[in-house]
């Protein structure tokens, strides 16, 4: 877990076409980013998800 905060926190403020070739492999072997299948990318667990908002007039 270190490692994965370590690379999230060096590469955060930097742009990526502002880091060597070889810092941008790595991170990018570590990390994807991408929706979730199960919430959609709303990074809400299932039983928030249960939930439905009345409408109001």
């Amino acid at each position: 877990m270190e490692v994965a905060r370590g690379l999230d926190r060096a590469h955060i403020d930097k742009a990526e076409d502002e880091l060597p070739e070889s810092e941008r492999d790595t991170y990018r072997r570590y990390f994807t980013y991408a929706a979730c299948d199960a919430c959609g990318g709303l990074r809400l667990n299932p039983r928030a998800l249960s939930v439905a908002a009345l409408a109001t007039p």
